[in-house]
């Protein structure tokens, strides 16, 4: 064989000729290293869009381990990251510095979790208490369908040392509705614990949510409350606002009775307590709950109105127009007109969060600054993390955030692209489409959020929202807006029964539909992972510019594949196994429940992809009888009452479950897992899982134990 000489193959070596297909092989990598090259290049200088992600990841991370880590910890590495960055930077290594800014932001984004964690710091009741009297100031009182809830800051808990006492603590009055005004002094008796946390391994934590709201206790009351002190009267602007909330809804309600005057007073004011429950059902059945909650959904349509409506009356004074950009000052009233809104709104977090985002919107008009793109999305994205990171773990902030990223890459996408409507028909044609298309963003941007949270899809949500939307945009908030600019002259009377009117017919339109079979889609729990996967894949389709960000269809379809995958879990156990559920051989969800536990009977059919309120096999297990063996999916399990029962379940079953005894010194030599009531009582609700891969850790037959306690370990928020 001859030898040739070929610099492609060396520095000027002397190669013999390489086979073909390692030619092409050579090629090809030198190709896609080229390609690489070329779609890393096209993401270049727009660290900013993906810096809220990086932080949400930063305080996801610190959130979610389950021990407290030390608060230096991120600030070094965030400090080391940044110098790290700078310096390769300078270095000309720009995707390097790339990745040193993201552990950067990761780190800092952990370390303001952290920030938010120590500002908080809400005593917490160590263990249950009561029944007894406690004396406090009222806070807040909310009046719902079936009961008050009332938000007390406690001055005296029966004998509890007065520097063991919660900041705050919420409780449920269900007797006659009581009158009161925030800042009376009430004496109540009653029953408090402390903040409760979920009710499955890996379920949403109320605990955590109540204690960065302030909260340290919640319960019940047993008595009816008794006025101590009125409050105090004041002219501060709290009471002010509070009073002209509550007369506003007075005079609402007076204008418009009915379930429509309840929507209004919580589209106005925030307070849904007059919403009846089966107009809020249909609404979440038919994916129009959110119309209820002020979001960003709100906030931008009272914003835009107000924008809209002023620009076009300015513009057309020919003598303002010419001299100065009539885009600016209505800019500034959109968001004077934000502000009325969040304070009349009671200001709760969707609406701050909202106006957050509408406001920097608005500031990029007046910077003459391109106002709604993916970098305005990102700057709100980051100052509402850097000011509220717990907020990142709830449905609402992911929803929104979803939704408004989706919205602005596919409009984005669309720009000039779409041809500019010049007839009255094009233009409705436009509208109608444009409708349709945000629907549709919308309604797949949040599905994975939906179907995680709640464990629930809307079948017919995009249908309702096509319908419903343009009754709400172009009618509703509207009426709302000139309702409220009328009510200082007395002429608000003629806005509410068109207002009315139209929302009649939205309830109408949602009843109808929720009406309708196969309305409601109930899904089984995803896996983080799974969860994860999908938001990551759907991130890449929206952020991304290069080709590469069609691989976020193959993430999407990879994190959809492992949720119908994912097997339930085999059995749960809760509140020292008086609650227990089963996933039989046949599939069959079965329970036994000798407390009342509605709230963890939901939250298992929703585990199991059971819709709310189906009907549950109850386990054939007698109060009486000394042992009961409960045939699973997976392990044998028993629930034993004696000791000779014992003895020989340790023999025979994987599990035994001993509800009678605190200590594991029942019997010798046995080979089964004992769960006595010590155990369940410190690891909380558990859940017997399949094993991971297929092996078979915790037990022969390839299953594994989780606990509440193992998820959530020992972190401020838990007691």
């Amino acid at each position: 064989m001859s030898l040739t000489l070929d610099k492609r193959y060396g520095r000027g070596g002397v190669l013999g000729p390489l086979p073909k297909a390692t030619d092409r092989l050579a090629a090809d990598l030198l190709s896609v290293r080229r390609r690489l090259g070329e779609w890393a290049a096209a993401e270049s200088g727009r660290l900013l869009i993906f810096a809220p992600l990086f932080l949400m990841a930063g305080a996801a991370i610190y959130f979610t381990r389950p021990q407290e880590p030390p608060s230096v910890l991120p600030l070094l590495i965030a400090g080391l990251g940044a110098v790290g960055a700078v310096m390769v930077r300078r270095g000309g290594r720009d995707r390097l510095a790339w990745l040193a800014w993201a552990a950067t932001l990761m780190a800092l984004g952990s370390a303001l979790a952290d920030w938010r964690t120590d500002r908080a710091e809400t005593p917490l009741l160590a263990r249950p208490w009561g029944p007894g009297p406690l004396t406090g100031a009222l806070v807040a009182l909310e009046n719902r369908p079936s009961d008050q809830r009332l938000t007390i800051a406690p001055t005296a808990i029966g004998v509890l040392p007065s520097d063991s006492l919660p900041r705050l603590v919420r409780v449920t009055w269900r007797g006659d509705p009581i009158a009161a005004s925030p800042g009376a002094t009430l004496s109540l008796f009653g029953q408090l614990m402390p903040p409760p946390g979920p009710a499955v391994p890996g379920g949403y934590d109320y605990g955590r949510h109540l204690y960065f709201e302030g909260i340290g206790g919640v319960g019940f009351l047993m008595a009816e409350p008794r006025l101590v002190t009125e409050a105090t009267p004041t002219l501060g602007s709290a009471a002010w606002l509070q009073g002209l909330r509550q007369r506003i809804a007075e005079r609402i309600a007076d204008a418009l009775p009915g379930p429509a005057g309840a929507v209004t007073i919580a589209l106005v004011t925030g307070d849904r307590s007059a919403l009846p429950p089966p107009i809020v059902d249909a609404l979440r059945h038919t994916g129009l709950a959110h119309l209820l909650a002020i979001s960003g959904l709100h906030m931008g349509l009272v914003c835009g109105t107000v924008f809209v409506v002023l620009r076009t009356a300015l513009a057309a004074i020919p003598p303002l127009a010419a001299r100065w950009p009539m885009k600016k000052p209505a800019a500034l009233a959109a968001c004077g007109a934000g502000i009325i809104y969040l304070a009349l709104s009671g200001g709760p977090i969707s609406a701050q969060r909202a106006f957050i985002m509408a406001s920097i919107g608005f500031l990029a008009v007046l910077l003459d600054r391109r106002a709604v793109s993916l970098r305005t999305v990102a700057v709100a994205a980051i100052v509402i993390v850097a000011w509220r990171p717990d907020m990142i773990l709830g449905a609402g902030f992911q929803m929104s955030f979803a939704a408004v990223t989706a919205l602005v890459a596919t409009y984005t996408a669309l720009e000039g692209r779409l041809r500019p409507a010049v007839t009255i028909a094009g233009r409705v044609r436009r509208f109608v489409l444009g409708l349709m298309v945000t629907s549709l963003v919308a309604g797949l941007a949040t599905a994975p959020m939906a179907i995680y949270h709640f464990n629930q899809v809307a079948a017919y949500g995009l249908l309702a929202n096509l319908i419903v939307m343009p009754i709400f945009s172009l009618l509703i908030m509207p009426g709302l807006v000139l309702g409220l600019a009328l009510m200082p002259f007395g002429a608000d009377g003629l806005v509410w029964p068109i207002t009315g009117f139209g929302l009649e017919a939205i309830l109408s339109i949602a009843t109808w539909i929720a009406g309708w079979e196969g309305a409601v889609i109930a899904v089984a729990q995803w896996p983080p992972w799974a969860f994860a996967t999908v938001l990551a894949g759907g991130l890449a389709l929206c952020l991304l510019r290069a080709a590469w960000r069609w691989g976020g269809l193959g993430l999407i379809a990879l994190g959809l594949a492992g949720a119908a995958s994912a097997v339930p879990p085999i059995a749960m156990i809760a509140d020292g196994a008086g609650n227990l559920a089963i996933r039989d051989e046949d599939g069959e969800v079965a329970v036994l429940s000798r407390r009342r536990a509605r709230f963890s009977l939901d939250q298992w059919r929703a585990v199991y992809g059971l819709p709310k309120g189906t009907a549950l096999r109850r386990l054939d297990c007698p109060p009486a009888a000394p042992i009961c063996v409960l045939r699973t999916a997976g392990p044998r399990i028993s629930l034993v009452r004696s000791l000779e029962a014992a003895g020989q379940a340790c023999r025979t079953d994987d599990i035994v479950i001993l509800p009678l005894w605190r200590t594991e010194r029942i019997t010798d030599g046995c080979d089964a897992v004992l769960l006595t009531a010590a155990r369940l009582e410190a690891l909380g609700p558990v859940a017997l899982l399949p094993a991971r891969s297929g092996s078979s850790v915790g037990g022969p037959q390839g299953w594994r134990m989780t606990s509440v306690k193992a998820v959530r370990g020992d972190r401020p928020w838990v007691p």
